[in-house]
């Protein structure tokens, strides 16, 4: 009878410990971003992420216009720039060119350099991969095309190969 309590014990112990592992597994929220400007990792924050799965190492304002929309750069190596561009630019072209992003081109010209990165294809297979809101699919229009309206959220990705 006593073997039989004990038994009986040990096994709700048992059920309340895998129970609380459940409950405390839950608690843990991945890249949360509380918001108190640790980017980076610093302070024992966690790391946060940018919708095109880079790591978060700077965050900027550039620009003094009057539409705001967010521009990412991912370099070769993962890690990520988050600018958010205030501008009267129509276009991407000159929004980027207007704050020093890229550098001044002509109409259907390939961007080779963001953010002072150069891609090279005769180097190491390397081109810039455009993005917006948050997809991971290239669009299928350029720089020239791609409107700028309030939130609109565009990235440059460092690409090797396809």
């Amino acid at each position: 009878m006593k073997r039989q309590v004990w038994t009986s014990i040990l096994s709700i112990l048992f059920v309340l410990l895998i129970a609380a592992a459940v409950v405390m597994t839950g608690c843990a929220t991945p890249n949360d971003n509380t918001g108190n400007g640790d980017v980076g990792g610093e302070n024992g924050a966690e790391t946060p992420e940018t919708a095109y799965g880079a790591e978060i190492v700077a965050e900027r304002e550039l620009g003094d216009g009057a539409v705001a929309f967010t521009f990412t750069v991912v370099n070769a190596e993962g890690k990520a720039t988050v600018y958010t561009i205030k501008t009267d630019a129509a276009d991407l072209r000159t929004a980027l060119t207007e704050n020093g992003l890229i550098p001044a081109g002509n109409k259907g010209d390939l961007v080779n350099t963001v953010d002072g990165i150069t891609a090279d294809w005769n180097v190491d297979q390397g081109w810039w991969k455009l993005l917006a809101n948050g997809s991971m699919d290239m669009l299928n229009y350029g720089v020239d095309d791609a409107a700028i309206t309030a939130g609109a959220d565009y990235a440059f990705v460092y690409t090797k190969g396809f």
